[in-house]
């Protein structure tokens, strides 16, 4: 019992680090794509497309967008008789910008957060000599090329310079558990990464328009602070993906559009690796326990409505399926990652050169209920569950030149 006591520990302080709800990354880019939904690969709108589908930058004229997003998470985890609730409210901001440098070629740079969270639990510390708490964060720095073939054809690459900071504190009696117990640590580590984006945007017909995209997996240094804990001492890289978009402009002032995204969380061994594994392998090691998270689905939906000249209402729908495997639930993410359904909502308003756009995200609450099953430590399953939902609000100033 006292094995998975401290499993569940980590499950807390290491696995606790989402920001978001579509696995780690947010549902889009920018309050126009999450106020559709998260829509972004066959519609392009603002300087955040370099970091949904660089082919879209040439379609568009040079400007500048800055960005904030208030973020408000509630996630409650149950574990045999323990009972943790963690409440996070955060304010993040982004930019970007594209230079139209010739009539078909673009050039833009976007800076973003992926994903991450600040947790600070008031426990009682008995499994280390610190409350229990989490940081994480990842942001990327995207210089992209967008290049227009011919007026139906577009291309684009991009370029994720990645920097991660984490920080883990309040596990210091996991040492039975690790593969270096010498180095059991609670200092932030700092860590640059790397990765590609390249995507295609296709008009097909005066009305409809289709787009591909692939992101390369993000490729960090080892975090080697935690080299207890990550598995490969320290490694913690982000998955790849693909995605297909299509838009269609069935009305004068209405437009659809839909994506649908497959992340392949099995890229990376920290989602990939299971909770069997703790049975044979200790944490830390190249074969360590991780998420055992499988590969997941997401279907988005957006509709654009011109209500003026100056004025349009947005609304969006976004399903992803959980990655979260009930079996694995001990070692899953506390936050966020258990809801499936977001609504989306949101307002542009256009005056001159410059615009505002405003966004509401409502993600559903959502449980998800398992046991400690394949953990053959202990002659115990105790049942456990992850209850999460999310809200937050967005707002950019844009200007086009």
């Amino acid at each position: 019992m006292r094995i998975i006591t401290y499993a569940s520990v980590l499950a807390f302080g290491l696995f606790s680090l989402t920001y978001a709800s579509n696995g780690l990354q947010q549902i889009g880019l920018g309050p126009k794509s999450r106020s559709l939904g998260g829509i972004g690969i066959a519609y392009p709108q603002d300087s955040f497309t370099s970091a949904l589908n660089p082919a879209g930058m040439s379609l568009l004229g040079s400007r500048v967008d800055l960005d904030i997003e208030g973020v408000n998470q509630d996630a409650r985890y149950n574990f045999a008789e323990t009972r943790l609730r963690s409440t996070r409210r955060s304010v993040l901001p982004q930019a970007g910008g594209i230079w139209k440098i010739v009539p078909r070629h673009a050039l833009g740079l976007t800076l973003y957060s992926y994903g991450g969270s600040r947790l600070a639990y008031k426990t009682d510390p008995s499994l280390g000599t610190t409350h229990l708490g989490a940081s994480a964060r990842f942001y990327f720095l995207t210089p992209s090329w967008s290049w227009r073939i011919n007026p139906c054809h577009s291309v684009g690459v991009a370029l994720n310079l990645a920097y991660g900071a984490v920080r883990f504190r309040g596990l210091e009696e996991l040492v039975g558990l690790s593969v270096d117990p010498a180095n059991i640590g609670s200092r932030a580590d700092y860590q640059p990464g790397f990765g590609g984006r390249i995507g295609w945007l296709g008009r097909l017909t005066s009305r409809i328009s289709v787009g591909l995209t692939y992101q390369t997996k993000t490729y960090f240094q080892h975090f080697t602070q935690f080299r207890h804990l990550l598995p490969n001492r320290g490694e913690f890289d982000l998955p790849s993906q693909v995605g297909f978009g299509t838009l269609w402009h069935f009305h004068r002032y209405m437009k659809l559009s839909i994506d649908i995204v497959r992340i392949f969380w099995s890229s990376v061994k920290l989602f990939d690796h299971t909770l069997a594994d703790l049975g044979r392998e200790e944490f830390g090691s190249k074969r360590g326990p991780g998420f055992g998270w499988r590969d997941q689905l997401v279907f988005k939906v957006g509709l654009d409505w011109e209500v003026l000249d100056h004025l349009n209402f947005r609304f969006g729908f976004n399903h992803g399926n959980t990655p979260i495997i009930p079996s694995e639930l001990l070692l899953s993410p506390l936050m966020a990652t258990t809801v499936k359904d977001h609504v989306t909502f949101g307002i542009g308003y256009l005056c001159g050169c410059t615009e505002w756009n405003l966004a509401f995200i409502h993600g559903f609450v959502r449980t998800v209920r398992g046991t400690a099953t394949g953990l053959d430590l202990a002659p115990i399953t105790p049942s456990m569950s992850l209850r999460g939902g999310e809200d937050s609000i967005e707002v950019s100033w844009g200007r086009h030149f």
